[in-house]
């Protein structure tokens, strides 16, 4: 029993470093990604505006789908709308 519990404080230190690394490795992953994305978006959307640089409600419209069907090609996340949300009649203020 004692043999274990030595055996059992020696390794796991060892095993806490390489779960920790493990952990990072996932995160460092995870970043990227998102990383990715949100650089794919910002890439849409400067090529929505090099597209149609007009400020009317057309040219806003059309620019608009142009950054939708290109999020929708690369598979990135879906751009928030610029619509600020109704009032639900919430009670907060």
């Amino acid at each position: 029993m004692k043999v274990f519990r030595a055996a059992l404080i020696v390794a796991f230190p060892a095993l806490s470093v390489v779960a920790a690394s493990t952990v990072d490795a996932q995160l460092y992953n995870w970043q990227k990604q998102s990383e990715a994305a949100w650089k794919r978006m910002d890439d849409c959307k400067r090529q929505a505006w090099k597209e149609n640089r007009d400020y009317t409600p057309q040219g806003n419209a059309k620019r608009d789908e142009a950054v939708k069907q290109c999020l929708q090609t690369y598979m990135a996340p879906p751009a928030s709308p610029l619509k600020p949300r109704e009032s639900t009649g919430s009670s907060q203020r």
